[in-house]
């Protein structure tokens, strides 16, 4: 199952907005500002439009506790873990924004999600496994970026996901450059097999 860059139980943020305005869009056009719309609903009603607004709006503040949360943990625990801690989607950023150039990461296709699941299918676990294969295969996996945009397609004159990624000097993303890194760890066909099944 693949997932995007911000998950609650499986859903993501957009998704779950989505679906949340569909169900209030009905109460909003109910409870529009004109006060004589308003005074049509008898009490009860009203009541129960105002209880659904409160727990929209606790909703919403959950929500940006969940955010807080995330960050601090980006922010203060990433930092501190140690070796042993298993991976995790925010761990994998992390990581690879440390190992790999800036320039590399891509905004919108960066798939960590789908990176775990190629990392537990070879059974690499925790940070140590992760980064001693980084660290070891650094020099192979950079090889093989500037291996790549030294490749030129006559129509197009680039290879690559955009002609503006290869005018930047720059061919595979953090989790494309992760993946370079494991193919020379662990050989082609193993992630290729990885990465055709998640």
């Amino acid at each position: 199952m693949k997932f995007r860059q911000w998950q609650i139980s499986g859903i993501s943020k957009q998704k779950f907005k989505f679906a949340l305005l569909l169900n209030t869009s009905g109460l909003q056009h109910l409870t529009n500002s004109n006060t004589k719309t308003k005074q049509a609903f008898p009490p009860p009603i009203r009541r129960a439009i105002n209880r659904a607004f409160a727990l929209l709006e606790n909703i919403d503040l959950e929500f940006k506790r969940i955010l807080e949360k995330r960050r601090e943990y980006r922010d203060i625990e990433i930092p501190k873990g140690i070796d042993a801690t298993e991976l995790n989607v925010d761990i994998l950023e992390s990581m690879l924004r440390d190992r790999f150039p800036e320039a590399n990461r891509s905004d919108s296709e960066e798939n960590y999600s789908e990176l775990l699941e190629n990392l537990t299918a070879l059974s690499v676990q925790t940070v140590a496994d992760f980064d001693t294969i980084l660290k070891g295969k650094y020099a192979a996996t950079m090889e093989e970026e500037r291996t790549q945009l030294s490749i030129v397609d006559p129509e197009t004159g680039y290879i690559g996901s955009s002609e503006e990624r290869h005018r930047a000097g720059v061919y595979f993303t953090h989790v494309g450059l992760a993946r370079v890194a494991l193919a020379h760890h662990f050989g082609d066909e193993a992630i290729l097999n990885v990465i055709n099944k998640s």
